[in-house]
């Protein structure tokens, strides 16, 4: 009766912990530098041209960050503002990022459903690094119920709570890699 109880506990203290990380990976986004090229690469994917994928990423971009963060991202050096003023050159961008073949494909199914496309590459970035969370503390935690806390710190010394606020097919690699393992 003891062992479900604490099989129980331990149930809810995961999901909860999963549940509080997946909030603050959707609502506290860290948009970098290649989060311009996922979403060119997501409206590539759509068809659009070079003109309207550049109208289309800086618009959502703009629309997603603060102005400080939009000129930042923008206008940081000459690179960055040459791929801002001159479409041609933002679509130069597009092969190396459109390889991550998952993470647009499931980025854009969501953005086919209406999510924005800034908010659905970032979402499938949470739900890839809530996930493995998951599968790690499952892993760890019944052998050792002892090492929440534990697990929680290692997760976020080795980076994962920072990965999962970004646009990285990252998460999604960690993710299928330690699923393969159990």
């Amino acid at each position: 009766k003891q062992m479900m109880s604490t099989k129980k506990s331990n149930a809810i203290f995961l999901y909860l912990i999963s549940g509080l990380l997946l909030s603050y990976f959707i609502f506290k986004p860290i948009n970098n530098w290649d989060v311009i090229g996922y979403l060119a690469s997501l409206f590539w994917l759509e068809g659009f041209d070079a003109i309207q994928i550049h109208a289309l990423t800086y618009s959502s971009l703009e629309a997603a960050v603060s102005p400080s963060r939009f000129t930042m991202l923008s206008e940081a050096g000459a690179y960055h503002s040459a791929v801002h003023n001159d479409p041609n050159a933002l679509l130069a961008q597009v092969p190396f990022y459109a390889t991550r073949i998952l993470l647009l494909t499931m980025a854009q199914g969501l953005y086919l459903c209406g999510i924005e496309p800034i908010q659905a590459l970032h979402l499938v970035n949470a739900c890839a690094i809530t996930l493995l969370w998951i599968l790690m503390a499952q892993w760890v935690l019944p052998k050792h119920t002892s090492s929440w806390w534990l697990l929680l710190l290692l997760f976020a010394l080795a980076g994962a709570v920072s990965l999962g606020r970004t646009v990285t097919p990252d998460a999604l690699s960690a993710l299928v890699a330690f699923a393969s393992i159990k």
